[in-house]
Parts: C-alpha cells; sequence; structure tokens
C-alpha cells in the first residue's frame, strides 16, 4: 500500500525560512498591526481527500482581510472538476498556485487569484514542489527532482537523488532534498538516512548528508539551520528531528513529528501513536535558536489544545499565527477535518471547518514579482519571535498522528 508523505513543508520552507526577525525581552507577545498588502490576504487549506474510498482532495480559502471562509474553490472555479487524487502540498510563486497531485501524477499551475487552472505539468508521483531563481523544482517518488521554467512550465533539467524523495527546503543557496527510501520498510529504510543538497541552477549534487531514519519534512530558520523529521519505522524506532548547520554538520536534535519556524523559532510538536490501540500521547516545544541551537526548549507543552489527529503545522510568515491542519480522530481521515488557528502564545483563536483530510496550507500574504533568488524576498524587521506568556492548560490535549504506518490516504 502506498503510505502518506507528509509534505508541506515546501510551503513551511519558502515561506517561514526568509523572514529575519528581532528579538523581544519579554515573553509576552507584542500584537501585530494588520499588514497593509495589495492582493489576496488569506490561506488555502489543502484538503488530501481519500484515494482508498476514492474521495479526491479540494482547496479551501479563507480570507483574512473580509474574515470569509469557502470551501471548494478549486471546484467551483473549474466546473465542477476535482483536484485529483491524493495532492501533497502546495507553493505559491509569482501569480500562479503549484499543487502536486500524487494520483494524477500531474502538478496543477492555478491562478492565486481566481483559482482557475492555467496548466498541469506531468510528473509521476509528484511528492514535493519547491520554487524560486524563475523555477519550480518537483522532487517525484521515482527518485527524482526536476526543475521546470515558470513562464512556459517546460523541463529544463534532472537529476536522479535516490529512492522516494520526500520534501524540499531552500536554503544557504542550495536545494535541500530528504530521501526516504519509505516504501522499503522491510528493508530498514536502508536506501534513505540522508538529505541530498543541490545546486538550484544546475541541479549539480553538493553532498550528502547522514541523518536519521526515515527522513521527510524540512524547514530552515532565518540562520540558515535545516531542520528534518526523521520518521522512525513508526514503531520500535521513534520520529526524531535532526538540524544541519549551513557547513553541512548534523546531529539528532529531540523528539518530535511535526515542524514549523518562524525566524529563529523552531516549533516542534511530537505525538506517538500506539497503532494496536490508536491511542496518542503528544506534547510540545518552543525552541529559540536565535545564537546558537539550543539544547532546551525555551518553552515546552505549548499549545493549549490540539485536532483530534494532526497532519501539518505551519505558521503565518505575515502574522506568526500557527495553524494546525487536522482530522477528528487518528481514524478519522476520510472524514472532514479542521484547521486550528493559534495565536503566538499557542492559545486557539479559530476552529476552521475544512474538507477531507486537510494535509497542508499555502499562505497568500501579498503578490510579489520574483527576485531571482531561492527564497522570497524578506519581511519587515518589525515581526517580533514567537513567545509563549506562560505554561499551557494540557486538560484539552489529544492524541495526534499524521496517519498510519506506510499509507498515503
Amino acid at each position: 500500500m502506498k503510505r502518506i508523505r507528509p509534505f508541506r513543508l515546501a510551503v513551511c520552507l519558502l515561506m517561514g525560512a526568509g523572514a529575519i526577525l528581532s528579538s523581544c525581552t519579554s515573553d509576552e507577545p507584542t500584537p501585530l498591526p494588520k499588514p497593509n498588502l495589495p492582493g489576496r490576504q488569506g490561506v488555502v487549506i489543502i484538503n488530501q481527500g481519500n484515494a482508498y474510498t476514492s474521495l479526491p482532495g479540494s482547496l479551501d480559502y479563507v480570507d483574512f482581510q473580509h474574515d470569509t471562509k469557502q470551501q471548494g474553490v478549486f471546484a467551483q472555479a473549474n466546473g465542477g472538476n476535482s483536484l485529483g487524487m491524493s495532492p501533497q502540498n502546495g507553493i505559491a510563486y509569482g501569480s500562479n498556485l503549484y499543487i502536486a497531485v500524487y494520483g494524477d501524477n500531474l502538478v496543477r499551475v492555478i491562478d492565486r487569484t481566481t483559482f482557475r487552472q492555467k496548466a498541469t505539468i506531468s510528473i509521476s508521483q509528484p511528492e514535493a514542489v519547491y520554487a524560486g531563481a524563475g523555477s519550480v523544482y518537483v522532487a517525484d517518488n521515482t527518485g527524482y527532482v526536476t526543475r521546470f521554467d515558470t513562464l512556459s512550465w517546460s523541463k529544463q533539467a534532472s537529476v536522479a537523488v535516490g529512492p522516494n524523495p520526500a520534501a524540499l527546503a531552500g536554503a544557504n543557496g542550495l536545494l535541500y532534498v530528504s530521501i526516504s527510501d519509505g516504501y522499503n520498510s522491510s528493508g530498514g529504510y536502508a536506501n534513505g538516512f540522508r538529505v541530498v543538497r543541490l545546486d538550484p541552477r544546475t541541479l549539480q549534487k553538493r553532498d550528502e548528508i547522514k541523518v536519521g531514519m526515515n527522513p521527510g519534512e524540512l524547514c530552515a530558520d532565518a540562520n540558515g539551520t535545516v531542520y528534518v523529521v526523521c520518521r522512525g519505522d513508526y514503531g520500535a524506532t521513534p520520529s526524531r528531528i535532526w538540524w544541519i548547520r549551513s557547513d553541512g554538520a548534523a546531529h539528532d536534535y529531540c523528539d518530535g513529528t511535526h515542524i514549523a519556524t518562524h525566524g529563529y523559532d523552531l516549533v516542534v510538536v511530537n505525538s506517538v501513536t500506539d497503532w494496536t490501540t490508536y491511542q496518542t500521547k503528544i506534547n510540545s516545544a518552543l525552541y529559540h535558536n536565535r545564537m546558537m541551537i539550543s539544547a532546551q526548549p525555551a518553552r515546552k507543552d505549548y499549545f493549549s489544545a490540539y485536532p483530534g489527529s494532526v497532519t501539518r503545522v505551519q505558521i503565518n510568515p505575515a502574522s506568526g499565527e500557527i495553524f494546525m491542519c487536522g482530522d477528528t480522530s487518528a481514524t478519522g481521515y476520510a472524514q472532514k477535518g479542521y484547521v486550528f488557528r493559534y495565536d503566538w502564545t499557542g492559545r486557539v483563536k479559530e476552529q476552521i471547518n475544512t474538507g477531507i483530510h486537510p494535509f497542508g496550507l499555502i499562505f497568500l500574504f501579498e503578490h510579489r514579482p520574483t527576485n531571482g533568488s531561492l527564497f522570497p524576498p524578506l519581511l519587515s524587521m518589525r515581526i517580533k519571535p514567537i513567545r509563549q506568556a506562560g505554561a499551557r492548560d494540557g486538560d484539552a490535549r489529544r492524541a495526534v498522528q499524521t496517519a498510519l504506518p506506510h499509507r498515503r490516504r
């Protein structure tokens, strides 16, 4: 059976890694004025659907400016056509959205304002997308990373990277690719255990960095440190977060199944599910890594409540608000889910109802021309780091886990 590729990561990296944030002397967060930016200001929610029950994916949209919510916006804008089977992740770049649709063997190019489809890019089993320097990069499950032009959507170059690449990220002028070997559970994922770094201009391999078992999600902070979720074997070998410095040094860091960065801050959510009982234990932490990689978290038990089962954590780069996608339970992946929206202290501000199995987010906070960099333009220096005001109440915490082992829904 196919297994889930937790990836959003692309959005987390594109939007989160480029922000340079100033420090606070207080743990109390400083409220920010609403940004006065042109174009849409909101978030696109990617619902993965459920391929096993023939439920296609969909897109929802939350408008921050007008406080409105729309479900099924892709189908509405495209004559009722569905997004496709098993969309993995997406990214906003230039005037378009690029969404990898694994089950349909393509990347959809969608106008970010009207949600109308402009084109499709044919590629076998796309897992992850990233964009920069006038190109879109796609990692596919057959073991390749391919670069496409963003004007003609034509193929520019392709390189073999290893079995089952799971995520892409940009940092330090390089393209990072996590190599999971995720379909080789019987062989202990032996051909994974690494992150490949590519030159984004030529796709030539710079080096390979050894990390833990079954690497997936990637995030970078403002120092250029890249974090990777090494998912283990969903059993005896637990999921761990590793860090990779810009010089290529790497080390095991902490327990974790989901990560997100904002400036110098790293948010970690860790969920461990007993798949014989479907009971899940969860904890979370906030790390401040401005001057160095902190050995201890600045805050533990960061969030006040959780969805029934967490599928992704991402941070709005324009506000610092944290968003957490989730299902109603660990077995609720064929049902409609929701997204929790948190303030900077980890308290829930809003619960957003979504389509089936919400799996990732694309923040639309400004329409900007591309600048030739692998990163988006830097955000305003007025944005503050994420801080927490105090200990969180643990009564509302619930079980979280991305998916049943070795399955793509």
